[in-house]
């Protein structure tokens, strides 16, 4: 902090601090995510989905519920519940 105020700053933060920082907020990433930003994106999704085509036999887009799927598990590990 010193460095900005002196105009000396790095143009770059220390590899070090930058995987630590992250790694130190990995464990509560989802939660802070979640319960705290509100983050409904997976949700939103899938309520979508079910208004266009339910999933199941007969659906008229099971490959988009495959995306949708795969996306939501990837993006916040698992696909949300009611």
């Amino acid at each position: 902090m010193l460095d900005s105020l002196t105009g000396s700053a790095p143009d770059t933060a220390p590899r070090d601090y930058v995987t630590g920082l992250f790694d130190d907020y990995a464990d509560r990433f989802e939660e802070n995510l979640v319960a705290d930003l509100d983050y409904r994106v997976p949700k939103h999704l899938r309520t979508q989905l079910q208004a266009v085509s339910p999933p199941g036999p007969g659906s008229s887009m099971p490959s988009i519920w495959a995306v949708a799927v795969a996306w939501s598990a990837s993006n916040c590990g698992h696909w949300p519940q009611d």
